[in-house]
């Protein structure tokens, strides 16, 4: 289990953006009791990309993040992509993609972090059904992440859809979402998905993720 946790806070307070002038927060762990383990608010550090010119400019930034975060590898942040994505993946980082009071998730995070299984929920923190795509047509499905994250902000993106597309039994997945999920996002780019991504009305993004089950040769019917 994780000793120490990161967290991206903008200046409300809640978990923010990479992207994001804020704080990098690190909880550390401290025991535990019945409701949960105890953090601590170990140590913390202002970060602005205010300024930065080129990539390699914001890369000297993250090396100093990096470097300030020690041993810790596990960030959350409500959204990171681009530069700032791969360079803390290719440092090892587990990412995750939450919004809110970062205390909301530190203890759920560190327990499927120790579990291995990003994809599931702690029973213990989670009591709410997990939300799962509406079957629009035969092996044709839909879900908002917008709408699950709007009306329940403590279902990542991970919980939601991993199990699902690890599942296999669907043809077309389509998603509509604010934003990209980074894991996503690279799934596609290094063909671990099958998929494209296109931008919608209102800063929406659709991605249609197609995984046509073996010995179904028949075309999906337009959702």
């Amino acid at each position: 289990m994780p000793d120490e946790i990161a967290v991206m806070v903008g200046r409300d307070g809640q978990i923010a953006s990479l992207n994001e002038d804020g704080q990098i927060i690190l909880y550390q762990r401290r025991g535990c009791s019945c409701s949960g383990y105890h953090w601590h608010r170990s140590r913390d550090m202002n970060i602005s990309w205010q300024g930065v010119q080129g990539i390699r400019e914001l890369r000297e930034r993250l090396e100093k993040a990096i470097e300030f975060m020690g041993d810790c590898r596990v960030f959350i942040t409500s959204h990171v992509s681009g530069v700032p994505y791969f360079e803390l993946e290719k440092a090892g980082f587990s990412l995750w993609e939450a919004s809110g009071d970062p205390g909301s998730y530190l203890d759920e995070v560190a327990v499927q972090e120790t579990q291995g299984n990003p994809e599931k929920s702690h029973s213990c923190e989670m009591n709410d059904e997990l939300p799962a795509p509406l079957e629009v047509f035969p092996g044709c499905f839909r879900i908002s992440l917008r709408e699950i994250q709007r009306d329940n902000t403590r279902f990542t993106s991970k919980q939601v859809l991993l199990p699902f597309l690890q599942r296999g039994n669907y043809r077309v997945l389509e998603i509509l979402c604010d934003h990209v999920p980074p894991w996503l996002e690279s799934g596609l780019a290094t063909g671990q998905y099958s998929g494209s991504i296109e931008a919608c009305g209102n800063n929406m993004s659709k991605i249609t993720i197609i995984s046509c089950r073996e010995g179904d040769d028949s075309p999906c019917t337009e959702i």
